[in-house]
């Protein structure tokens, strides 16, 4: 079985390691820096793909914020309570 598929010879890549914690927008005191690739030869795709996985695990971007984390653990006590005093109806 053969596969195509089309790459295209530039790309970008935004570094957002700095921004601070957001789930879907960049919060950051300076712009982020912009990192370009033309990509002419098998190590340039490889560098691409290194600095990809560097950024994604380095970055805060997808984390949730203090203030959505301290929802969801209210949220898990209360969840608790709930089940805790159902438990207790059926003693």
């Amino acid at each position: 079985m053969k596969v195509f598929f089309y790459l295209h010879q530039k790309a970008k890549l935004l570094d957002t390691k700095s921004s601070l914690d957001g789930y879907t927008q960049i919060s950051m005191e300076t712009p982020p820096d912009v990192l370009e690739y033309s990509f002419y030869s098998q190590s340039l795709v490889d560098q691409y793909w290194a600095d990809l996985r560097h950024i994604a695990l380095n970055s805060n971007l997808g984390a949730k914020s203090k203030q959505e984390r301290e929802r969801e653990r209210a949220r898990e006590r209360e969840r608790e309570r709930e089940r805790e005093m159902e438990r207790n109806r059926y003693m």
